[in-house]
């Protein structure tokens, strides 16, 4: 029997079987568990520096990205701003997905979110990221505005 690329949980794991001999088990993963990725954390405590207090159910980097775009006076395309609203009710797997989260689901890192000193330093910087992944994974976006 061969099984191609069939998709089952097991006990809480995503079980992605491809031939009879090769079986991949992708961790699953909770949105507080991509929240305690080091540049998730820094979001957090930006938004705390500016007195917001962070929503645990939706990534702290994306609302730290949202909170550039309304407050910080960031600009960026319509459809960056579009789509950077809509992932806050994604759920966990598929912002690993976007933003190729290494499997173990600890490594997000955006270029320069380390050397990021101010709140908006760190939203441009995300913003950069999920922009430049936008046009990794939609080629298609970067002709429509």
């Amino acid at each position: 029997m061969v099984l191609y690329s069939t998709r089952f949980q097991l006990n809480g794991d995503i079980v992605v079987c491809e031939n009879n001999d090769r079986v991949t088990i992708m961790t699953h993963s909770s949105i507080d568990d991509l929240n305690d990725v080091p540049v998730n954390r820094k979001a957090r405590e930006m938004l705390r520096s500016m007195g917001a207090e962070p929503d645990p159910s939706s990534l702290y980097s994306v609302q730290l990205a949202l909170w550039g775009l309304n407050e910080g006076q960031l600009e960026t395309e319509a459809s960056v701003w579009e789509f950077t609203r809509a992932m806050v009710a994604w759920r966990p797997e598929r912002l690993m997905n976007f933003l190729m989260v290494d499997g173990d689901g600890k490594t997000y890192d955006p270029a320069g979110w380390e050397t990021a000193e101010t709140p908006v330093e760190l939203a441009l910087a995300i913003l950069d990221d999920i922009e430049r992944k936008m046009m990794i994974h939609f080629p298609w976006c970067a002709s429509a505005e």
